[in-house]
């Protein structure tokens, strides 16, 4: 029973973790959204830090469930079929690690910039033609695994700002040349 299997549990490193992946999901279970934490007055997801719904079949991200995940610190959407994940600015200001991989995304949110806390952001194997200017305020990204895209410009400046960026994997895209910020 999924009830049972959403429980929230600690991990070995201390965090409170839901972990949902593989349950072959299709959209994000009523409990866990905002609608039900009005109605209920208990958020079900207020001290959880780390999130996975990886590996199901899940085609949308509802505002209503970024609502209540304003402390999580790693987020994992990879193996869905999700073509769009406008909603994750809202209220993910603590967001260090985002898992975007192989899904069905064509674009990022023009403003990701927005989650200032990102340390890992992955989303290769995706269709994703460009890397959004406003990454380059992402200022404590150090992994950026964009591989496996049609990615054929990097907008100028998306990589400015990110002086502790470490690793960049970008191989099979699109494009032509670097980055000026890159090409040294």
């Amino acid at each position: 029973n999924l009830q049972q299997r959403m429980k929230v549990h600690r991990s070995k490193t201390g965090a409170d973790t839901l972990n949902l992946s593989g349950q072959l999901l299709t959209g994000i279970p009523e409990r866990l959204t905002e609608n039900h934490a009005k109605r209920s007055g208990v958020l079900a997801l207020s001290y959880v830090l780390d999130v996975d719904l990886s590996v199901n079949a899940l085609t949308a991200l509802p505002a209503e469930f970024v609502y209540g995940l304003d402390d999580v610190i790693r987020l994992d959407l990879s193996h869905n079929i999700l073509t769009d994940v406008d909603s994750l600015k809202a209220g993910l200001q603590a967001l260090r690690i985002l898992n975007l991989d192989s899904n069905a995304l064509q674009r990022l949110p023009e403003d990701i910039g927005q989650l200032g806390a990102m340390e890992k952001l992955s989303f290769s194997n995706n269709r994703i033609s460009r890397v959004p200017a406003s990454v380059g305020k992402m200022r404590d990204l150090q992994l950026l695994y964009c591989i496996n895209n049609v990615i054929d410009e990097v907008v100028p400046g998306a990589l400015e700002g990110l002086s502790k960026l470490a690793e960049l994997e970008i191989q099979n895209n699109k494009l032509r040349r670097l980055p000026d910020e890159l090409d040294g």
